[in-house]
């Protein structure tokens, strides 16, 4: 028998209104209870930075600082997340965490998403984070989850 354990997932879209954050109490395969969801909106400033590297197919100094950036504000999401529903790191098993998409072309299936996992260390939330990007996942995508 699986056993249930809170999750949170992280989103910010194309959108770029702000870093989504929901709690989920799950098994992996169902769910069994929905817990409190948060946005945090980005500032006018950082939704044209990262407009600015969309399409990049390179890394740059900009892409890194953004990078750093973003994956902050993720963090400070959890945080505040936990702080809503009234929960310690502790209580959070994974956190799913896809990052900022800023390039994505099917034709030669290649997507590339930026947020770095090793800056979760300042907030650490969980015992387990999933960083979906080519980079780290260990192949390329064509789809974005």
């Amino acid at each position: 028998m699986l056993m249930d354990r809170w999750a949170i997932g992280l989103m910010s879209g194309t959108s770029l209104d702000g870093v989504d954050a929901a709690l989920i109490k799950s098994d992996g395969v169902g769910v069994s209870e929905f817990g409190p969801a948060i946005t945090i909106a980005y500032e006018e400033d950082f939704r044209q930075r990262l407009r600015g590297v969309f399409g990049q197919m390179s890394r740059t100094d900009e892409i890194t600082e953004l990078e750093d950036e973003l994956t902050l504000r993720h963090a400070d999401a959890v945080m505040e997340l936990l702080r809503v529903a009234e929960m310690a790191p502790t209580d959070i098993e994974v956190i799913g965490f896809h990052g900022q998409t800023i390039m994505h072309d099917p034709s030669i299936g290649r997507t590339w998403q930026i947020g770095e996992n090793r800056r979760r260390q300042r907030y650490q939330a969980s015992k387990h984070l999933s960083l979906c990007s080519t980079a780290r996942c260990g192949r390329e995508r064509t789809t974005v989850p």
